[in-house]
């Protein structure tokens, strides 16, 4: 069964679901997989932190908020903590023509932040594909954890 996580969404799924989800730049996937459970979470966020925002009411839109909600729904399904392992994808500088002085795209600054969330709950990074000028595209395999990232710059490249 194929699941689509929209931007500023995340969604969990067991056994042989797909969860995907389409253009991400300067967002960023996380895609959270307990093998033993073959339970599996993809969120798309937006942001790197709710405080750039008036409006958190989404948690999913940030990436401090959402992680810590996927983090815990996915305990709450029968995750453990120590068996979850994450990739991540996107965060792209789409306008790389832009130069700023002291300016850090969102990309990079959306990467980061997806970094630092998931050390902050000692869940440890095992593939990426991050940064760069592109935009791409998940597909989450919850029967294996296979991630496949689709780009017209790259094709498709398997996590």
């Amino acid at each position: 069964m194929k699941i689509i996580v929209h931007i500023a969404e995340y969604k969990i799924a067991h056994n042989s679901g797909i969860l995907l989800t389409n253009g991400l730049g300067s967002c960023v996937a996380i895609a959270l997989y307990d093998g033993r459970q073959k339970l599996g979470g993809l969120l798309h966020f937006l942001l790197p932190d709710s405080s750039l925002s008036v409006d958190v009411s989404n948690p999913a839109k940030f990436a401090d908020m959402g992680t810590d909600q996927l983090v815990y729904d996915m305990l709450e399904s029968g995750a453990n903590i120590k068996n979850i392992r994450a990739k991540i994808v996107g965060g792209a500088n789409m306008f790389s023509q832009i130069r700023r002085a002291n300016y850090v795209p969102i990309g990079t600054r959306n990467i980061e932040a997806a970094k630092t969330n998931l050390e902050r709950h000692g869940i440890p990074i095992v593939a990426e594909d991050t940064g760069k000028d592109f935009g791409r595209s998940v597909e989450f395999h919850l029967d294996s954890g296979i991630l496949i990232v689709k780009s017209f710059k790259m094709g498709v490249v398997e996590l």
